[in-house]
């Protein structure tokens, strides 16, 4: 939205508003090394993300992965389209594998997920919640 307001548009606004950039400033406060990257693979970027950070790990560039999905609505503009198509719910809920569906409530969140290896995690006496046996990406 911040670039909508083409008379108060200043130089630090490209990269300061791309979602390119969001991981890198993450990064940058909290001091994390390593691969910084957004992922924008539709409806599978979290799985994408957590792909790549399986194998950056398994290809020794990280002992540590902190991977995470995150949706956020910033204009109206895709909701208004997806509302025409009839891709959203009148009734402002989902109603997931329900035969009465309507369409789906778009919403915002963040899911992140820290990823290691699990001899690394056995070794740092981590809570394991899972266990990743193999990732892919196709189309």
């Amino acid at each position: 939205l911040v670039l909508e307001d083409l008379p108060n548009i200043e130089a630090w606004m490209g990269i300061g508003t791309a979602y390119c950039g969001v991981p890198n400033r993450i990064s940058y406060h909290l001091n994390l090394m390593g691969p910084s990257t957004a992922v924008d693979a539709a409806c599978a970027s979290s799985l994408v993300a957590i792909h790549h950070g399986v194998q950056a790990l398994q290809l020794g560039e990280s002992k540590v992965a902190i991977v995470g999905g995150v949706n956020a609505l910033c204009g109206p503009g895709l909701t208004r389209v997806l509302d025409k198509a009839g891709a959203i719910t009148p009734e402002g809920f989902c109603r997931s594998f329900d035969n009465e569906a309507k369409g789906y409530g778009r919403g915002e969140g963040a899911a992140p997920i820290i990823l290691k290896s699990l001899s690394r995690a056995i070794r740092d006496d981590d809570r394991i919640l899972a266990v990743i046996i193999g990732s892919a990406v196709a189309q």
